[in-house]
């Protein structure tokens, strides 16, 4: 996967993409201060585990990836945890085409924080777009207790919220390229239905071909 690392020192530059040609998708990574949002970026992006924390205030990241034979930018938008950058977090959902929403399965407030940014983004963009939420820091239990099981939380998120659960544990990197691939594939799907329609028809013609052929 060919990749290159941004950082946008004024809000003006947010999900300017440097690529040429082709598909553009701009995600946005959201959630608490300190939940481990620009660890699952560096994983995925760059393959490593930062070992000191450094609060946010803006970064991007673009990383190019293959969805259903066609590559994709990914043009993703670090965004700070902190109350006194709302400003950054209100600039990302209104410009973004998809949103992770990161949470510590430990820390209870976190879960609270995620849910009220979830409520911002279904009022202000259409409906159905892209929203995987994705619990994190699994490897801290049992040191650090859950405070609501995993199977109660993925009902909350797939039932009451209608949107995508995965679990991670950034540290052994488990999962983090899944959370980039899935959000790319819903993307696409919100993005270009028409696209995604003919595609699944030539899928089945192809079936459908290579089962006559079988036949004779």
């Amino acid at each position: 996967m060919a990749l290159s690392y941004l950082t946008s020192g004024t809000a003006s530059s947010t999900f300017t993409s440097s690529t040429v040609g082709g598909d553009t998708f701009r995600i946005a990574v959201m959630g608490a201060a300190a939940v481990g949002k620009t660890t699952i970026i560096s994983q995925f992006v760059h393959g490593t585990f930062p070992r000191l924390y450094w609060p946010t205030v803006q970064e991007r990241y673009t990383e190019d990836i293959d969805v259903n034979g066609k590559s994709v930018v990914l043009d993703i938008f670090d965004t700070p945890g902190g109350y006194c950058f709302s400003y950054l977090r209100e600039l990302a959902i209104a410009n973004a085409d998809a949103f992770v929403l990161v949470y510590s399965v430990g820390a209870e407030a976190s879960l609270e924080t995620v849910a009220n940014l979830r409520d911002m983004i279904v009022q202000q963009k259409p409906a159905g777009v892209p929203i995987i939420v994705v619990g994190n820091k699994t490897d801290l239990i049992p040191a650090t207790p859950r405070f609501m099981s995993s199977e109660k939380t993925e009902y909350m998120v797939n039932v009451d919220w209608q949107h995508t659960y995965k679990e991670v544990s950034v540290k052994d990197s488990s999962n983090v390229s899944d959370i980039f691939r899935e959000i790319a594939i819903q993307t696409q799907s919100f993005l270009f239905p028409k696209r995604n329609r003919i595609n699944i028809f030539k899928r089945i013609k192809r079936r459908l071909k290579r089962s006559e052929s079988g036949k004779k």
